[in-house]
């Protein structure tokens, strides 16, 4: 009963991918595409293609070499589904309203996967292939940063699911707790020897992320940050134990790890003026659903 839900769902996921390929080709331009669309059987002249069996075998056989007679099995099996599925419209069971949410929910999964890969491809092409750093700018970023770079700093830290926690705790510290008391109540089960898990010992400049380093690199020792944000490394609060000099963090040593940051950095500027041209170029109006985000 398992393997035969699995497989009605991957035959409904086939279903969908047909409804969104004909908003905007027909099916007989999607045949001449290539050989993936080539027809193997229809159904009451619906058509099982080449790609839709070659998509079935990679999920049930995750790319193996198959024999001719699993090939056909599969194709068998699609039929059936097919004619299971013709049964289902004819006795209007399209019409459930489960069903029909389930598929609505399946087509927005697909929907978003498309979106997905898409604004990942404009990205690379568009964004991060045009942005490029040579040696010379790699050498100026180090001279403008060279005390930074040269410099570990011992760190705690504090992780907050929101502002409004961050900001809590911040005012708590103002009033006089200490931040090793607040990072107990954060990790309270935590005993015996060894380092706490909010010391992060002593971090070296391209140990940290980017977002963190304006913040912890303006602290002085002993001083407790203000709240710092960050896209994949969420809201934090920091405290400075110590700091020391790294003596190997010499230009050519740090060249690749300044490379990349600048790049990161570079890649995330263009990406800001990129969406803002967009929208800026765009028509984006409120539907009458937006009051509802309020509810």
């Amino acid at each position: 009963m398992r393997k035969f839900c699995s497989l009605l769902m991957i035959m409904m996921l086939f279903s969908l991918a047909a409804g969104c390929k004909e908003k905007t080709e027909t099916k007989e331009a999607a045949r001449k595409a290539g050989p993936s669309e080539k027809t193997i059987v229809t159904v009451n002249g619906a058509p099982i293609t080449l790609g839709d069996v070659n998509f079935r075998l990679r999920q049930s056989h995750h790319g193996a070499k198959l024999s001719p007679e699993v090939k056909k099995q599969a194709v068998d099996e699609m039929v059936t589904q097919e004619l299971l599925y013709q049964e289902g419209l004819r006795l209007g069971l399209d019409k459930d309203p489960k069903y029909r949410e389930m598929v609505m929910d399946m087509r927005r999964r697909m929907e978003a996967v498309q979106r997905a890969e898409m604004a990942r491809r404009v990205f690379n092409s568009e964004i991060a292939a045009r942005v490029t750093i040579t040696a010379d700018d790699a050498k100026k970023y180090y001279e403008k940063n060279a005390g930074k770079i040269r410099t570990e700093l011992h760190l705690e830290q504090i992780r907050f699911r929101d502002e409004t926690a961050a900001s809590k705790a911040l005012e708590r510290i103002k009033g006089g707790l200490s931040f090793e008391d607040l990072a107990r109540e954060k990790y309270p089960k935590v005993k015996g020897a060894g380092r706490a898990p909010w010391d992060l010992g002593f971090m070296r400049w391209n140990q940290m992320p980017v977002e963190w380093l304006d913040e912890v690199y303006s602290l002085e020792k002993g001083q407790v940050s203000g709240i710092v944000r960050g896209e994949k490394t969420g809201i934090r609060i920091f405290k400075l134990l110590d700091s020391r000099e790294n003596p190997e963090a010499d230009f050519e040593s740090m060249r690749s790890s300044i490379t990349n940051r600048m790049r990161d950095e570079k890649i995330r500027e263009a990406y800001d003026k990129y969406i803002e041209g967009l929208r800026g170029k765009a028509t984006i109006e409120k539907g009458e659903g937006w009051a509802l985000l309020k509810k």
